[in-house]
């Protein structure tokens, strides 16, 4: 988890463009990202929960695009 205070949310699209791009650049690491963008006040418990369920689903577009690299289907 990161906490990135006073960032736009246009800045952070970007940091996390540029984290999936050294990614995709190597061949044997991949990882998911979950986001959460909170402005002013914000309930951290619900912001890890958006955080988790986005990261979530980052996981399964990546297994759906590459289902070759998915070794829960190859122990099965």
């Amino acid at each position: 988890m990161v906490f990135c205070p006073e960032i736009a949310k246009e800045q952070l699209d970007l940091r996390v463009q540029q984290l999936r791009g050294l990614a995709d650049n190597t061949p044997d690491v991949s990882f998911a990202v979950g986001t959460a963008y909170c402005v002013g006040e914000y309930d951290l418990p619900a912001a890890i929960k958006v955080a988790d369920e986005t990261m979530y689903a980052d996981k399964a577009a990546y297994y759906r695009d590459h289902p070759e690299k998915d070794r829960r289907k190859r122990n099965r």
